[in-house]
């Protein structure tokens, strides 16, 4: 969701992901998460008032883009669910 509104996804020296949207200045750090998972509700609070704060989205704007990443989650869980266990995972 990040990615689409502009933030670069790099890394800090611990294992979390950082995005930055330089024409803001935003920063926003998020703790490792697996593929596929969506951020936990309370980091979701925080980065839409920072988005919304900074003005990069409106509410309705931020509905439809997290309504839309927890689609392309759903798709890819029930894809990584159904797919066959590879040889090394028997």
């Amino acid at each position: 969701m990040l990615l689409q509104i502009g933030f670069v996804c790099g890394y800090t020296t611990g294992p979390h992901k950082l995005y930055t949207h330089e024409e803001t200045d935003t920063i926003i750090a998020l703790p490792p998460s697996r593929p596929g998972e969506l951020a936990r509700p309370i980091h979701i609070v925080a980065i839409r008032k920072q988005l919304i704060d900074r003005g990069l989205v409106d509410d309705d704007e931020f509905d439809r883009l997290l309504e839309k990443a927890q689609h392309v989650t759903a798709q890819e869980q029930e894809q990584h669910a159904l797919a066959p266990l590879s040889p090394a995972h028997p």
